[in-house]
């Protein structure tokens, strides 16, 4: 595992712990590392990609990067890269919206964005708007149940076979996995690898309605 704490595999310091920063690991499928992140938004960024089923790799802090800003060269290093199936690769910049609103900020990014184009390379910015909070709670809830199957190979043919094949309510759906001797978080890992989908932009409740996703 990298330890980002001495910094040894990372593109740049980590700013360590204070009153506005928040630090942690993020537990991925999608790379064989845990990612370090520095803020809540940088979280929900990779909570969005890692539910995203186009996209199939996420790394934080990949590269750094000279670039020409008006007559100055500048050090840059994106905060995410994804690769989207099948193969393309994309720079993310995590920032909030107020930020981006800063010449300076939007001077860079432009750089960054034509440097990257003539790579073959796409640069993205991802904002509070992409995650509204709901939805950010609702993958949060989904991710921790799913990742309690990390390491270990889940009974979905039981879960499936166990649960309507058209659509049902989440407290019906928790009721038949119950008597099939499954966990609630086996419904978690079936709405997070979307087996299942449902309204992730409202509160998920008992009453929510989820619908299969399987053939």
């Amino acid at each position: 595992m990298r330890n980002v704490e001495n910094n040894t595999d990372l593109t740049r310091p980590i700013k360590r712990k204070g009153p506005v920063f928040a630090t942690g690991y993020f537990a991925t499928s999608k790379n064989i590392h845990r990612l370090y992140f520095e803020s809540f938004l940088e979280l929900s960024a990779m909570l969005h990609y890692e539910y995203d089923p186009t996209v199939d790799f996420i790394d934080s802090q990949p590269a750094s990067f000279e670039l020409q800003v008006g007559n100055k060269i500048v050090r840059y290093s994106p905060d995410l890269l994804i690769r989207r199936m099948p193969n393309e690769l994309v720079y993310v910049e995590v920032k909030p919206t107020n930020k981006l609103k800063k010449k300076k900020v939007r001077n860079k990014h432009a750089a960054l964005r034509i440097a990257l184009k003539q790579l073959g390379r796409e640069f993205v910015e991802f904002t509070e708007e992409d995650i509204p909070n709901t939805r950010y709670k609702n993958l949060e809830l989904l991710h921790q149940g799913a990742s309690s199957y990390q390491g270990a190979i889940p009974n979905v043919n039981d879960a499936l076979v166990a649960l309507p094949q058209e659509c049902t309510t989440v407290g019906d759906a928790l009721s038949s996995l119950s008597s099939s001797g499954l966990h609630q978080n086996m419904l978690h890992y079936l709405l997070f690898k979307q087996y299942f989908r449902c309204d992730l932009d409202k509160p998920l409740t008992n009453d929510s309605v989820i619908y299969s996703n399987v053939a």
